[in-house]
C-alpha cells in the first residue's frame, strides 16, 4: 500500500512511539511524505528535544534513520496537484495542501496522519495510528 505520512507521525516516532515506529518500519507500507516534512519536524525541534529528553544530535540522528523508511518527493514531483489540494484543504491548514497534493501524485491509498484537519477535504483517505493498529499494522 503506497502512503502519505503526515509530520505529526514523525514526530510521534522521534518521541518513542513504539506502535508509530513499528509501523513506519514495517514492509507493509510503501510511505512517502513531501520533502517539506523535513523543515515542519525541525520547526519543532526544541519541544521535541525537551519531551523526548534527547539533545540536538540524538534529534538529528533519529530523524535522519526514520526518513530512510520515507521516500520523500519534492515540490516538482506534485506541483501540479498543489491547486486542487489548496482547494480541498481550504484555510483549514494550507500546509496540509502538499500532503494531500503528494498524496493524488503518487496514487496513494491513503494519508497516514492523527491531524483532524485533512477530515475537512475529501480527495484522500486519512488513517490514524490506532486505526492502523486496530487494522493489525
Amino acid at each position: 500500500m503506497k502512503v502519505v505520512l503526515d509530520a505529526n507521525i514523525l514526530i510521534s516516532a522521534i518521541l518513542g512511539s513504539k506502535s508509530t515506529i513499528d509501523i513506519l518500519t514495517s514492509e507493509k507500507y510503501k510511505l512517502y511524505a513531501p520533502r517539506i516534512i523535513f523543515n515542519e519536524v525541525v520547526k519543532y525541534k526544541d519541544e521535541i528535544i525537551a519531551k523526548a529528553n534527547i539533545d540536538e544530535k540524538s534529534f538529528y540522528e533519529t530523524l535522519n534513520a526514520l526518513t530512510k523508511f520515507i521516500e520523500l518527493k519534492g515540490y516538482i514531483d506534485y506541483q501540479e496537484n498543489m491547486e486542487k489540494a489548496k482547494e480541498a484543504i481550504g484555510k483549514r491548514d494550507i500546509k496540509d495542501s502538499d500532503y494531500i497534493a503528494c498524496a493524488l501524485s503518487i496514487g496513494a491509498d491513503f494519508i497516514w496522519t492523527n491531524d483532524k484537519d485533512f477530515s475537512s477535504q475529501s480527495l484522500v483517505k486519512t488513517k490514524k495510528t490506532h486505526e492502523l493498529i486496530d487494522r493489525g499494522l
